[in-house]
C-alpha cells in the first residue's frame, strides 16, 4: 500500500497547494533541504514539511536511472560554456 495516495501526490506537485517547486528553487539558490522543510512548514503546512522531508529521506529512490543521451547532451552543454547542476 502507497504510503501517500494519488490525489496527495497531485497535490503535492501543486507549487500553489504545498510551495515544492518554490521551495527547490530556494535550495537551488543555496538554502538547505532543513530550510526548505522549514520554509514549507512556515507557509503551506506542516503535512507538506513533512512530505517533503520523507521525499529528502528516500531521495535516491526516485532515481530510475539515467536517461538515454544525456550524458553527451550534459557534456555539450558545458563544452558550450553554459552551467548545469
Amino acid at each position: 500500500m502507497p504510503r501517500y495516495s494519488e490525489k496527495r501526490i497531485e497535490d503535492f506537485l501543486d507549487n500553489d497547494i504545498s510551495g515544492f517547486y518554490d521551495a527547490c528553487d530556494r535550495m537551488d539558490a543555496g538554502a538547505s533541504p532543513a530550510e526548505g522543510i522549514a520554509w514549507i512548514r512556515e507557509t503551506h503546512g506542516e503535512r507538506w514539511a513533512e512530505m517533503l522531508a520523507y521525499y529528502f529521506d528516500n531521495f535516491l529512490d526516485s532515481l530510475t536511472g539515467t536517461i538515454p543521451g544525456m550524458r553527451v547532451l550534459v557534456h555539450d552543454i558545458k563544452t558550450a560554456g553554459l552551467g548545469v547542476w
